[in-house]
């Protein structure tokens, strides 16, 4: 059986070493995280609508860099309310709400 070199590389592949997936993963996630706010330096690629002009009036002009060291996501479901969690949650330094619930 033929034995190919997965870690070779031409001008179209895709990373294939390990360090290269890890340096691939680590990138995407810093660009996430630069688009983690909507702003008006990134609406219109963070809101895949050609509609958002309506609202870029309305956002703030650049996004803010986060510096909380810790975070709790939390969503709205009711079950929260009954697992006394809220001590647990209250430690951290930042809260994340999401699923549009109620603040």
């Amino acid at each position: 059986e033929k034995q190919v070199d997965v870690t070779a590389e031409d001008d179209d592949a895709t990373p294939t070493t390990r360090s290269q997936h890890r340096r691939s993963r680590s990138e995407a996630r810093a660009a996430a995280l630069e688009d983690i706010f909507v702003s008006q330096d990134n609406v219109g690629v963070v809101l895949a609508s050609q509609n958002y002009n309506a609202i870029k009036k309305f956002l703030p002009t650049s996004s803010p860099t986060p510096r909380s060291r810790t975070c709790a996501v939390v969503g709205n479901a009711g079950v929260l309310k009954l697992g006394r969690h809220g001590s647990s949650i209250d430690r951290h330094d930042a809260v994340w709400r999401v699923n549009q619930a109620p603040v």
